[in-house]
């Protein structure tokens, strides 16, 4: 069967209960709107006009219906079963091999999420640090890094597959996977570089817009994001296949030192540090010296990128650097290690 987002769900309603759908749906999409800093203006439009601007409703044979995007986000599970069966997810929390819950079935994404939230904030927990003036509380997976790789799944997983999305809550961390491999020019070697595109793309705009998906289309850089902030192992994607896409997203292991020297540089910026430079940052982590390539090759960037963030590193007082010519390699500066007495790891 060809899922097409914008394809209405034959069905034949009375307006009256037509108009019941709208207003429940429409509180809730309020409601997230509200908690996720969604797109404010829509707030304004009344429940039909809600759903006709996140296209979860068109016009067929002059009568507005719903639209798989709005099925799979918002539907009733019986329902979803009934048109779209393959649109299955499942929730796991192991504690070793004891299996605390294993959830299966067809459920809207929005109830997935919700759910999976609540149980990230009773499996979470933090470590706290303090540096200077600052108090830094780290989770074991940031909240942000987990919703935007729970979007993924969804916005990219191929509906005319059998399988679920499958989110698995373990010792070592959170797993996530979706039926479908990686879209047509996306490898494992240009995720943070291609040019962001989806299976699903109206229903992934509806979530950017009501604020649960980055508004750039760049939810991968929001995911490495969570874990590059604090020199922590990064997410993989090495076991991805041409059929699944899974990533680990593992526990946050925290550099103190690493950690307090991007906390000290964005506050003094009065703004984050681009992914593309946390990305070189941690090259230069893990390696401490390095030449341009040797950079590219850990940080999985074009060596022209690599070259711009490493000027301007530089120019922060962030790197320094050792030889010239081919010979020449970049360092974390010295004054990482002095700032808290300890080297980064």
């Amino acid at each position: 069967m060809d899922y097409s987002y914008e394809q209405p769900i034959v069905v034949i309603e009375v307006p009256k209960r037509r108009e019941i759908i709208a207003t429940s749906s429409g509180k809730m999409l309020r409601r997230i709107i509200r908690s996720y800093s969604g797109e404010s203006y829509l707030l304004e439009l009344d429940d039909q006009e809600l759903l006709n601007a996140l296209r979860l409703t068109i016009t067929s044979e002059g009568q507005r219906v719903p639209t798989l995007a709005d099925l799979v986000l918002l539907g009733k599970a019986d329902r979803i079963a009934q048109l779209v069966p393959t649109a299955e997810s499942g929730i796991q929390v192991l504690d070793g091999t004891a299996v605390q819950l294993n959830e299966s079935g067809v459920y809207p994404l929005l109830s997935v999420l919700e759910q999976a939230e609540g149980i990230l904030r009773n499996w979470n927990r933090f470590v706290e640090l303090e540096d200077g003036l600052f108090q830094i509380k780290i989770p074991n997976i940031a909240p942000r890094a987990f919703r935007e790789a729970i979007v993924n799944a969804y916005c990219h997983r191929d509906y005319t597959k059998l399988g679920r999305v499958r989110i698995s809550f373990e010792d070592a961390g959170v797993i996530i996977s979706n039926p479908g491999g990686f879209i047509e020019g996306i490898t494992l070697s240009n995720l943070l570089e291609a040019e962001p595109h989806g299976r699903n793309p109206v229903l992934a705009d509806a979530l950017k817009r009501i604020g649960l998906a980055e508004q750039s289309g760049r939810g991968i850089d929001r995911i490495f994001e969570g874990f590059l902030q604090y020199g922590s192992t990064l997410p993989d994607y090495s076991q991805s296949t041409n059929t699944l896409v899974r990533v680990v997203l593992p526990r946050i292991v925290p550099d103190k030192a690493f950690v307090s020297m991007v906390v000290q540089e964005q506050s003094k910026q009065g703004r984050s540090l681009s992914v593309k430079a946390l990305l070189v940052l941690n090259a230069l982590r893990n390696i401490q010296r390095a030449t341009v390539e040797e950079i590219s090759n850990i940080a999985n960037l074009p060596d022209v990128f690599t070259k711009v963030q490493l000027e301007q590193l530089l120019s922060l007082g962030l790197v320094e650097t050792r030889g010239s010519g081919i010979h020449k390699e970049y360092m974390l500066d010295a004054k990482v290690y002095r700032s808290t007495g300890e080297a980064i790891q």
